[in-house]
């Protein structure tokens, strides 16, 4: 939102057979509204709030809010391969570091070297980063 900064916590449940939800649990205001994101169409979701549901349209750049952020990194670690991988360190712990470029934009994904985890992620919109995520508490399934 133009040079302010807005954060927000949530929890995310991929399924990788069928659909993925989102639930924001931060800030208070927002706490509970829900997003249910298609398995077939990453274009299609649902808002839903205290027994309301609305179809959402998409974002203007898919993936590149922090409604669609999440689900677009979990498909580019599955799907793509990166268009750069080097390793640095997070928070005094090795990480690899994907990056992959497409069409102005750019993400950046580090990822835990002992549990291949992702730690955190920045994305960019010509040059200019809209969206840094952290993750915390990720558990992978085998």
């Amino acid at each position: 939102m133009g040079q302010s900064t807005l954060e927000y916590e949530a929890d995310y449940e991929y399924n990788k057979t069928s659909s993925d939800r989102l639930t924001l649990t931060a800030p208070e205001d927002l706490s509970g509204v829900s997003e249910t994101i298609s398995g077939d169409n990453r274009l299609q979701m649902t808002l839903e709030y205290d027994g309301t549901a609305l179809d959402a349209p998409a974002p203007e750049t898919p993936g590149f809010s922090p409604a669609d952020a999440v689900p677009y990194l979990l498909y580019d670690l599955r799907a793509s391969s990166p268009d750069e991988v080097w390793g640095e360190q997070v928070n005094g712990e090795p990480a690899t570091v994907l990056r992959y470029v497409r069409e102005g934009t750019e993400k950046q994904v580090w990822l835990a070297e002992k549990t291949w985890a992702p730690v955190c992620a920045e994305l960019y919109i010509d040059g200019q980063r809209v969206l840094r995520c952290v993750f915390s508490g990720f558990q992978g399934q085998s």
